[in-house]
């Protein structure tokens, strides 16, 4: 499929085409508009009655939770157009689709369904791509529609294969005896929050945080208002030390007085961190509906590719997922066993509620 082109011109497959009733008109007065997800607050000003997600897999599945709202108040549609890139929140979507016929219609086909290639094409392709990567992953997942494949270059694949196998992406509740930690990234218009337990030897992610409003103060507010947990300690990049030029504080200086305190966790490198992530998800549970687009992040985590050199970089790519998996990553970094035999600040000194204030500005 070609690129689509975004909003300023340059290709994008990531791409969100909406199409609404112009004003003052009646259908077929209407148009259609191709924007990119990667600028999620450039959509939410549009009034859509349909949606087309054009490579759903790659996008940030945020875009489409931003989004729905509006077409259930419009009686509106949306379709999903895309190819198998594991089980991220493209699987996800399928489920749900299969789950309820009765509001999703579904169609999964393969090359073999559509014969929109000749037989001996499709075998030369399997052929040249088994001799170039030494098996048919790619064959299987472009061609066949395979989500079992996992994504190529992928950080976690074979962990998450693992995790799939096992069960452990399920229902996973709140325990109320057990401490909840925090973990943050911290980026101005992408922040995530990862809320982890240790539940015996099992460490249970249980809600993961996004598109809050507010900035890093709506972030704080929604984590207080979980009246039910029993908090242990909040996770942080380094920085969270950076000034704010509007303030002269750090937020790490703004949290505190707001009423959360943060542990900035040790810089030990991004392959040490994700190195550290690949030994938590070892003994790691996630529960299925609050920690979905997280778990989407961390599938999709991968490297960067070298299109030159048509080979896989050793940085990761920074697109949707990375801010997640950075997320996951301060957890890895900063948790240590031990902290849940601590006892906890709220232990210490009693639950204390705080009064947060948004700024009209961080909106």
């Amino acid at each position: 499929m070609p690129p689509i082109a975004g909003p300023d011109g340059s290709g994008n497959r990531d791409s969100i085409a909406i199409v609404r009733a112009d004003a003052g008109q009646k259908i077929p007065g209407s148009f259609y508009q191709v924007i990119g997800s990667d600028n999620i607050d450039s959509i939410i000003g549009a009034n859509p009655v349909g949606l087309v997600f054009s490579e759903w897999p790659l996008q940030d599945p945020s875009a489409w939770d931003y989004l729905r709202p509006i077409l259930a108040e419009n009686g509106g549609w949306a379709i999903f157009i895309y190819t198998a890139r594991g089980k991220n929140h493209g699987w996800t979507t399928k489920q749900i689709a299969l789950k309820y016929p009765d509001l999703w219609a579904h169609f999964d086909m393969t090359v073999e369904d559509t014969k929109a290639i000749p037989r001996d094409v499709l075998e030369q392709e399997r052929a040249e791509i088994i001799a170039k990567d030494g098996n048919d992953d790619l064959y299987m997942q472009e061609y066949m529609n395979d989500f079992g494949i996992s994504i190529k270059g992928a950080y976690y694949g074979d962990l998450f294969n693992r995790i799939d196998k096992e069960g452990r992406i399920a229902k996973v509740p709140h325990d109320p005896n057990a401490l909840v930690h925090t973990a943050w990234d911290l980026g101005a218009d992408t922040m995530k929050v990862w809320f982890v337990q240790r539940v015996g030897g099992e460490l249970h992610s249980i809600k993961y945080l996004e598109g809050m409003p507010g900035g890093l103060r709506g972030f704080i507010k929604a984590v207080l208002e979980q009246k039910d947990y029993q908090y242990g300690r909040h996770f942080a990049p380094h920085d969270i030390n950076a000034k704010e030029i509007s303030t002269g504080k750090t937020r790490l200086e703004i949290a505190e007085k707001l009423g959360l305190k943060f542990e900035v966790v040790p810089q030990i490198g991004v392959e040490n961190g994700i190195e550290a992530v690949k030994g938590i998800l070892a003994r790691m549970y996630f529960d299925e509906e609050g920690t979905a687009n997280g778990v989407s992040a961390l599938r999709n985590y991968q490297h960067e590719y070298d299109e030159k050199r048509k080979t896989f970089k050793p940085n990761p790519l920074h697109d949707w997922a990375s801010h997640g998996a950075d997320a996951m990553r301060t957890f890895a970094v900063g948790y240590r066993e031990e902290m849940d035999s601590a006892v906890s600040p709220a232990q210490q000194g009693g639950a204390v509620t705080h009064e947060v204030e948004l700024d009209p500005y961080e909106m």
